[in-house]
């Protein structure tokens, strides 16, 4: 194999692994945005559902303590 042709092989290899990286990095923004996306949206559910769970127990609280004055 001449230099010339291996010169080229990797000049050819070198812009195909730059073109890899730029369309990567050129997606990056987008993926993070979708994954920022997803996080707030499943802690908006945790942070509903724990308030969720905090009325219940107060809800049982109350109940528990008119179920003792009741007895």
């Amino acid at each position: 194999m001449s230099a010339n042709r291996q010169n080229d092989e990797v000049v050819s290899l070198q812009k195909s692994i730059h073109k890899d990286v730029v369309d990567r990095l050129s997606a990056l923004p987008e993926d993070l945005s979708s994954a920022i996306n997803v996080l707030q949206a499943a802690h908006a559910e945790f942070a509903s559902s724990r308030e969720a769970s905090k009325r219940d127990l107060d809800e049982i609280r109350k109940l528990r303590a008119a179920n003792s004055d009741l007895q």
